[in-house]
């Protein structure tokens, strides 16, 4: 059996979606003839939104994993913003609603001293980890997966000193368009960034994308052939959940929203249905950002929306399996039309309906349209939204089952199947 390093700094005990892809590829890598090792932080260093315990259980027990310190900028933040460190852990120190002066010094810093992103600390203590580990053995590939971005500095020295074949595995752009546009970078850190990246991507054999369009924004940068293998979901996952059970008709929405992400289409539709507002529930589990809460009150929505907090995933799956519709809100940001998130894959998986606000013509409606799992409106499009939230709850209240995606279709998107392409990719790339 062929072995691969996998670098990654999400990985059990994080939650959220940014482990769920490295976690899957490294559960089935095995079954394709390859035998992978994880290198990544050690969870008492770590800068994680997110903590899920449970899914330790989906790392097979034979894989080995490499576990090293980091230098955390997050516990400096906490202590400029007076919060917690647990508290001030975001995506790149953006998590104020309304930036005060404090908070918009840490985005300064965070925009032009820490590059390519806020996880940098990690990368000396990983470098000399992985040079450790390639001295006691051989290793035919490389992967490395972000965000964050910064974990490509430590599979480059690897391979530069090995000769192994290196993936680099694209979850998001880079910048990350969902932030992007939060950061005040200088023209020096922009150039600076740019450079690294042009840099990172150059000395890779082969880019590993989501999406079609983060393979066209790639291709501008590099002449390093291109793949898309997109995100999915785990159909193991939902061999034995129990779907939650609901009275009411129920759209559940399963992760962190931010501002960005706020459903806003959605409030104006609920807000105008006065007589069904007591059999209609919202349920949001995970963060919710505090612009999206006061949207949710200036509806008069409170007692429509439920707040959960964040859940382990099994539990999360239960809910999307017993919900009768599905929001999926993209965040309405430049380029929003280019962004799909992993959350999309696990809708599918659970076959509910998806009600989706994004742009029409983007990539996460193309797969909803392409799956047959529901539909797309405009961020404006409230009565778009209206109109399609009614047709469900009528549907609901007749009696009818509500239908997403069917198996078939979803399995397109199956993490085993995706990770046997990936394996195909290691397969040419160490070919003698």
């Amino acid at each position: 059996m062929r072995k691969v390093l996998f670098v990654t700094y999400y990985f059990p005990p994080s939650g959220g979606p940014g482990v769920q892809r490295a976690l899957k590829f490294i559960k089935y890598l095995s079954r394709y003839g390859w035998e992978p090792t994880v290198l990544t932080v050690d969870p008492e260093f770590a800068a994680y939104p997110n903590l899920d315990p449970e899914l330790k259980s989906d790392t097979p027990e034979q894989i080995r994993v490499i576990r090293t310190r980091a230098r955390d900028p997050y516990a400096a933040y906490a202590r400029l913003m007076g919060k917690r460190k647990s508290d001030a852990v975001g995506v790149g120190f953006l998590s104020a609603d309304r930036p005060g002066f404090r908070e918009q010094l840490a985005r300064r810093i965070r925009a032009n001293f820490y590059l390519p992103d806020a996880r940098v600390g990690w990368v000396p203590f990983a470098r000399r980890a992985a040079l450790d580990l390639i001295e006691e053995e051989d290793f035919d590939a490389v992967i490395s997966t972000g965000p964050p971005h910064s974990t490509h500095l430590v599979a480059e020295t690897v391979t530069q000193r090995s000769g192994a074949a290196w993936i680099i595995d694209i979850r998001d752009a880079w910048p990350d368009d969902s932030y992007a546009h939060m950061l005040p970078m200088t023209g020096w850190a922009r150039a600076r960034d740019a450079r690294i990246r042009r840099r990172i991507y150059g000395g890779a054999d082969r880019l590993v994308v989501i999406s079609n369009s983060l393979k066209r924004g790639a291709a501008k940068l590099t002449e390093t052939p291109i793949e898309v293998i997109s995100n999915g979901f785990d159909e193991e996952d939902f061999e034995s959940v129990v779907p939650k059970d609901n009275e009411s008709f129920t759209v559940v929405y399963a992760g962190n929203m931010s501002d960005e992400r706020n459903p806003e289409a959605l409030w104006k539709a609920l807000a105008r249905r006065n007589s069904d507002r007591g059999e209609i529930r919202v349920r949001l589990i995970g963060n919710v950002a505090g612009g999206v809460r006061e949207s949710i009150r200036d509806a008069g929505l409170q007692e429509t929306v439920e707040f959960l907090p964040y859940m382990a995933h099994s539990t999360a799956v239960g809910h999307m399996c017993g919900a009768h519709a599905l929001l999926l809100p993209i965040n309405r940001v430049p380029d929003a039309a280019g962004i799909v998130t992993g959350k999309i894959f696990e809708y599918l998986g659970a076959g509910r309906p998806i009600l989706c606000i994004a742009p029409p013509d983007g990539d996460a409606a193309a797969i909803i349209d392409e799956c047959e799992a529901g539909r797309t409106h405009d961020f404006d499009d409230d009565e778009g939204v209206e109109e399609t939230l009614a047709a469900m709850y009528d549907a609901w209240k007749r009696g009818e089952k509500l239908e997403g995606a069917t198996p078939e279709a979803a399995l397109n998107y199956s993490r085993k199947l995706q990770t046997l392409r990936l394996s195909e990719i290691l397969n040419q790339l160490t070919q003698h």
